[in-house]
């Protein structure tokens, strides 16, 4: 669940692999700065030691929906999935209305731990550094996702 397939490669893009990993799955990047870049379907951005920290996919970013539904998640939910479809997919999540559904994981090294819907401040201080959540936003007009992304708690602004 920590990870994008791209659908035109068929390779997975996941939290912590490196600016070269990435660039060999989803190809050139559009724009390169030092700590983002953009890809055709998916925005990476990359921590001081050049590892994705954040993987982002989202509407509006995108100028088509081939390249806004590119990046899937391992359980088949891309931007304009419904949200009938998503609770298909991902069941353990409450969703009732929310604008957006979230789940936490921590990752250390090739270990990774789901924690739940909601973190404690235990997990946030045991775990430090090692917190990434996986956010789900959802269109209040179409009831379908318009964002999603993978990130490490830490770098959230």
């Amino acid at each position: 669940d920590i990870s994008y397939i791209d659908t035109v490669t068929g390779g997975s893009v996941f939290i912590g692999m490196t600016i070269e990993e990435v660039d060999a799955i989803a190809g050139a990047s559009m724009l390169d700065d030092t700590r983002y870049r953009i890809y055709d379907g998916l925005v990476a951005q990359f921590d001081e030691k050049g590892k994705a920290a954040a993987l982002v996919v989202s509407g509006g970013l995108f100028i088509n929906e081939a390249q806004s539904t590119r990046f899937v998640t391992p359980r088949g939910v891309s931007l304009y999935t419904s949200r009938d479809d998503f609770a298909k997919a991902y069941g353990d999540i409450a969703l009732d209305n929310a604008e957006s559904a979230i789940r936490y994981f921590m990752i250390d090294g090739d270990k990774v731990e789901y924690l739940g819907e909601k973190l404690t401040q235990e997990q946030q201080t045991k775990h430090a550094g090692k917190i990434f959540m996986q956010e789900f936003m959802f269109d209040k007009e179409s009831d379908k996702i318009n964002s999603m992304r993978l990130i490490n708690i830490d770098i959230i602004e």
